[in-house]
């Protein structure tokens, strides 16, 4: 196996053209842990499969903290996460194999999450708050996608209630006071 370099998470080392195999390291959260526990479940144990949920996670992450601007992002991180998303998501096995359906609901994804950005930012109504809740994190159907593309429609159905619970365990009030840090930051960013 050839070193292809260090990531937060884990240690990823090559294993041949498209392949990659995770090494955890001492340094794994909990949560972190029991993401990764419930994405080998998602998956059946799918390595390309995780690896793509891991890596679009990154950058959809990356893309919104760099719209938020609710952290600070160091260089490398930028870094990592760009080579993510140009190098190693289109040599994905897994994402080339299902690029039409995975980069359709990408595509929807993206589009709901800067709608209800904008709904956040300039919202007319509090219904418009909870509108933007709901459909910020639509990109939870694409690990029901992949839960399909893995095992099936009665895989996708049995495993998701779970998934769905945990990915979306941080509630409407705990949204909420996210938005309100989120404002302040963005305004001390702009301000300072």
């Amino acid at each position: 196996m050839e070193w292809a370099g260090e990531y937060d998470r884990y240690t990823l080392w090559s294993g041949g053209v498209g392949r990659a195999v995770a090494v955890w390291g001492d340094n794994v959260t909990s949560e972190e842990k029991v993401t990764q526990e419930a994405m080998q479940r998602v998956c059946l144990g799918n390595q390309d499969a995780i690896r793509f949920l891991n890596d679009i996670t990154d950058v959809l992450h990356l893309w919104d903290d760099l719209i938020d601007r609710d952290h600070e992002l160091p260089d490398a991180h930028i870094n990592k996460t760009m080579w993510i998303a140009l190098v190693a998501l289109p040599r994905n096995p897994f994402y080339v194999q299902h690029f039409m359906a995975l980069n359709s609901i990408l595509v929807t994804a993206i589009v709901n999450w800067q709608i209800a950005t904008d709904m956040e930012r300039k919202p007319s109504s509090d219904n418009e708050e909870v509108i933007a809740f709901i459909i910020r994190s639509s990109y939870i159907d694409i690990i029901t996608l992949v839960a399909v593309l893995c095992g099936g429609p009665d895989h996708a159905t049995s495993i998701m209630r779970e998934a769905r619970q945990l990915w979306h365990s941080e509630e409407l009030s705990g949204y909420r006071q996210n938005l309100i840090q989120e404002r302040l930051s963005r305004e001390g960013a702009q301000n300072g």
